[in-house]
């Protein structure tokens, strides 16, 4: 008798009663798939970025010109992650920017791939992580924590630690 394949069921990370449309700052963190450094290197506390990691910079660039008057007002690209903060004011919902950033680059990043004749390799994790900021303080909190995090990169949760990844975000 075959064995069906049961996925697990996911957890939805939604607010259920939360407008995502609503004018609203989020922290926003998307990973590489299996936490590939994909993006560059750190050295001496500074991204270098590689070709893919300059590709997904232009298109953090641009994401604001899809979205009416949302803005990106910070952002940083590490080597296995990306981490931004955007000013939601759009009738577009949030899911939706991280969507079309998401696609744009993945389409980029295959193409990329096939011209230099190299394997398929997923691009992004499922999903993403974010934050309604809450407050001032909050904000500056995170803004400051994003201009730092290439000089942090060793502790940081993404960072590659023999023991899985112990740092702080």
């Amino acid at each position: 008798m075959p064995q069906t394949h049961i996925m697990p069921e996911r957890k939805n990370i939604r607010l259920k009663h939360h407008d995502y449309t609503s004018h609203t700052a989020y922290f926003i963190t998307i990973c590489t798939h299996n936490r590939q450094h994909l993006f560059g290197e750190i050295q001496n506390g500074e991204m270098h970025f590689n070709l893919i990691g300059k590709m997904i910079d232009e298109m953090l660039f641009r994401l604001p010109e899809n979205f009416g008057q949302s803005q990106m007002l910070a952002k940083v690209i590490m080597p296995n992650h990306l981490h931004f903060i955007w000013l939601h004011q759009d009738t577009a919902t949030l899911s939706d920017v991280v969507k079309t950033l998401k696609g744009r680059a993945t389409t980029v990043y295959r193409a990329y791939l096939y011209n230099h004749d190299l394997p398929f390799k997923k691009l992004w994790q499922r999903g993403y992580h974010e934050h309604g900021i809450r407050s001032e303080q909050d904000f500056l909190k995170i803004a400051q924590y994003i201009e730092n995090n290439p000089k942090q990169w060793e502790l940081d949760c993404f960072y590659p630690h023999e023991n899985g990844g112990k740092g702080r975000i």
